[in-house]
């Protein structure tokens, strides 16, 4: 009787840990590079909008080193895409361009949507799209 009652404890224990880890991430916003957010959050303030590039968090099958399979790591990126890209609506992101084989996107996104993707949790970057002159 007392293995069972150990038992019990232990598994709820391990619940509420595996809960407070999982509240604990929900809650992480994204770690970026704070020059990169604040130059685009200068360009919108002063244009309305601009065109950035966002880098979205991969998995296993949308990292350089998985080559066996193109189909499926473009299936994998577009998940993700469409996974972030649903949390936005017209009004906060035009121009779209999707990446293919690797988790992303460009697009000329307004203050909501730049709002948005700042506290999603699948969002890797977002820096300014800047146009190269070739030499």
């Amino acid at each position: 009787m007392i293995f069972k009652k150990t038992y019990v404890i232990v598994g709820v224990a391990i619940v509420v840990l595996i809960g407070a880890v999982a509240i604990y991430l929900a809650t992480q916003k994204p770690d970026f590079n704070q020059s990169q957010t604040d130059n685009v959050q200068a360009i919108i303030k002063q244009n309305g909008s601009a065109r950035v590039i966002v880098n979205l968090k991969g998995n296993k099958y949308t990292s350089s080193e998985f080559q066996s399979d193109n189909a499926k790591k473009m299936e994998e990126v577009g998940k993700i895409q469409n996974r972030v890209l649903g949390t936005l609506n017209a009004q906060d992101i035009s121009s779209i361009g999707k990446f293919t084989y690797s988790p992303g996107f460009s697009g000329v996104i307004k203050q909501t949507g730049y709002d948005k993707l700042l506290v999603n949790p699948e969002v890797d970057s977002i820096q300014e799209d800047k146009t190269v002159e070739a030499n």
